[in-house]
């Protein structure tokens, strides 16, 4: 699969999981966003998602540098409220730290998985 169609299938997921105004952003100069989405939270306001996808063999994890930067993107560039960060591998325990501090919602490639096969959309994806 190539890089375009991962972060065109991880932009289908996320709206069969109820995220509204999904958009592939991705390309030359994305400044670490390749979807853009919103969802309501439990009190009703929408809140602004970006989302970073990186389609990395299992043995290469997302790491701490890696995960700063989008934080930093999507807050203070893009100024949305929170994130969610899609890899096909897994992430550095450094790295779950910070995604857990500035609240990005961090997916490794078994929940990917998981995902993907709860909404029907596993045979879009191969490893």
């Amino acid at each position: 699969m190539t890089p375009v169609g991962f972060e065109l299938t991880v932009a289908e997921l996320l709206e069969r999981m109820g995220f509204a105004n999904v958009v592939r952003v991705g390309g030359s100069g994305d400044r670490a966003v390749d979807v853009i989405a919103e969802k309501r939270d439990e009190f009703g306001r929408v809140l602004k998602y970006a989302v970073q996808c990186k389609r990395y063999n299992t043995r290469t994890p997302v790491g701490s540098e890696q995960m700063q930067v989008f934080c930093a993107m999507m807050t203070r560039v893009h100024g949305y409220d929170r994130g969610i960060y899609v890899t096909t591998s897994y992430f550095t325990t450094e790295a779950l730290e910070i995604a857990k501090k500035l609240g990005v919602n961090p997916v490794d490639g078994k929940l990917l998985g998981e995902l993907l096969t709860k909404y029907g959309l596993s045979k879009l994806v191969t490893p």
